[in-house]
């Protein structure tokens, strides 16, 4: 067959949820030197997501064709590593992908925020936390982050996010923290015994945060 045709099999099993028909076509391919494109690839991955070891295989392969400097392919990298609970995978794939100036985006961080939050990487956080100092994402991916470290009892973390965010809400001229935030790290407090940090919390919503 034709690389056009072994792509359009590979991804047409990999969408119908076939992972050991589609890594088997896969491997044949690989042994006739074919890569999978990049649907076909991103394809695959969904359907393995459960497999650590075909993840791994799949990604090493898509990593040496430079599929990852795609962020559409980064992110369902991301999303794969996310499944199969590979955090230090996932952080070299973003170090890798930082290396090379990928245009990463609000899905990215959220789903890199979300696996360092799953595996309690505290260090792994702070490194995006200064990454997206000269960053414009979305509040939702702001959400993530403060959720993720405030499952590591981090409440420093979490101000140094949730701050972030005010920084980035002021430079688009908007004057309201969503409430969503005030009340994840209010709970988190009461959960801390941070009384003192309830008290200062409840001051900027009085005073409007932004205004």
């Amino acid at each position: 067959p034709s690389s056009l045709a072994y792509n359009q099999l590979l991804e047409k099993m990999s969408e119908a949820g076939k992972c050991d028909q589609a890594y088997e076509l896969y491997r044949k391919m690989r042994v006739q030197k074919v890569m999978p494109n990049s649907n076909a690839s991103r394809a695959l991955l969904e359907a393995c997501k459960s497999n650590p070891m075909r993840v791994r295989k799949i990604v090493k392969d898509m990593t040496k064709a430079h599929m990852d400097r795609d962020v559409n392919v980064f992110n369902q990298i991301l999303s794969a590593y996310s499944s199969c609970k590979l955090s230090d995978d996932a952080m070299n794939v973003y170090l890798r992908a930082v290396d090379h100036d990928v245009a990463l985006n609000s899905v990215s961080y959220r789903l890199m925020f979300e696996i360092l939050g799953d595996s309690y990487d505290v260090d792994g956080m702070e490194v995006l936390v200064e990454d997206l100092k000269d960053m414009s994402v979305s509040t939702g991916t702001f959400a993530s982050g403060v959720a993720s470290a405030l499952a590591c009892s981090d409440l420093e973390l979490a101000f140094r996010i949730f701050y972030l965010m005010r920084e980035q809400l002021r430079r688009d001229q908007v004057h309201k923290v969503p409430a969503k935030f005030y009340d994840m790290l209010l709970k988190a407090v009461e959960r801390l015994g941070e009384t003192n940090l309830g008290a200062v919390i409840d001051e900027m919503r009085i005073c409007g945060d932004l205004a």
